[in-house]
């Protein structure tokens, strides 16, 4: 890899029950709160910024 160059992976696990759409809203404005953060602070690199949304099956996730 290049040293001026490097990606940003997020990754948001949420419980089930959201719709699409809300699930792309969320990440429309989760993926330009990253572009607002990089352009604050990572000038001097090129970013590539990346985030998945995943969907826990709820009978798969425990709380206590």
């Amino acid at each position: 890899g290049s040293s001026d160059a490097a990606l940003v992976h997020a990754v948001l696990k949420i419980g089930p029950g959201r719709t699409d759409a809300i699930k792309r809203s969320t990440g429309d404005e989760l993926i330009d709160a990253m572009r607002i953060w990089a352009a604050a602070g990572v000038s001097s690199v090129r970013l590539q910024l990346s985030l998945e949304i995943h969907e826990l099956p709820g009978e798969l996730s425990w709380r206590r």
